[in-house]
């Protein structure tokens, strides 16, 4: 009995006990039957070979070729090849770009830090003593920021209370619990905690939308966000005098 290891490119069997076959071999060995035995062949037989040499040739050996193209064309530019890949254009970096873009034209919000997954920003009015010192949480030492969470299927808006002094977060996490327009776990939490949402894009929004779509949605929730969402947070803020003590 001949053992035969057959995929598409002829790769080594773990068993030395069979012999590898690539399909282009199988492929030309059939279209030579169907070729030099052809009279002694019924025509079932000859249409029943041509319809699976074209299927090999079609779906599995040029898979197979344009694999192989590919890898070639690799080794010869690699270096271009992976500069463009480390490069290329990608939606969260697109959104990312938009975010930040927002946050620089309305006037009273201040970027404090973003990568590709996190935008934060807070309010030029909020940056007093009382809440500057946040030092492992923001760029420029402030507690209690707003957060773009920029995942690949989602985009949610969230105020939150980061590390600092435990007084402050307390008296800040007291505040939100007191108002409707916040709100806030009943436990206090160690380091995060947050107080306001708001989602922005939600999975049904990448479902075949483009960056244009993406981008007029999210200027309108931005747009809903600075007049309806951010006055009333804005007031209540401004309504702890123990914040503004020491201005």
């Amino acid at each position: 009995m001949l053992c035969l290891f057959l995929s598409p490119e002829g790769v080594l069997p773990t068993d030395e006990n069979y012999i590898p076959v690539d399909y282009t071999k199988i492929c030309n060995l059939l279209e030579t039957i169907a070729v030099t035995r052809e009279s002694t062949l019924g025509p079932d037989v000859r249409t029943l070979i041509t319809h699976y040499t074209n299927m090999l040739r079609r779906h599995i050996m040029n898979e197979s070729e344009i694999a192989e193209l590919c890898r070639r064309i690799y080794q010869k530019h690699q270096r271009a090849i992976d500069l463009i890949v480390d490069h290329r254009p990608d939606l969260q970096s697109n959104i990312r770009e938009i975010l930040v873009a927002l946050v620089d034209i309305t006037p009273g919000c201040v970027l404090d830090y973003d990568s590709k997954s996190y935008c934060r920003f807070g309010l030029e009015e909020w940056d007093t003593p009382p809440l500057n010192e946040g030092l492992d949480w923001s760029s420029k030492g402030r507690i209690m920021l707003f957060q773009f969470e920029n995942f690949p299927n989602s985009l949610n808006l969230k105020l939150i209370i980061g590390p600092g002094p435990n007084e402050i977060r307390k008296r800040l996490h007291q505040m939100a619990q007191e108002n409707a327009s916040l709100k806030a776990y009943r436990v206090l939490g160690k380091k995060w905690n947050t107080i306001f949402k708001r989602a922005f894009l939600t999975l049904k929004s990448f479902e075949e939308a483009t960056i244009d779509d993406l981008e007029e949605e999210i200027n309108k929730k931005w747009q809903t966000f600075v007049e309806k969402d951010l006055p009333p947070i804005k007031k209540i803020v401004k309504a702890q005098d123990w914040i503004w003590e020491n201005e």
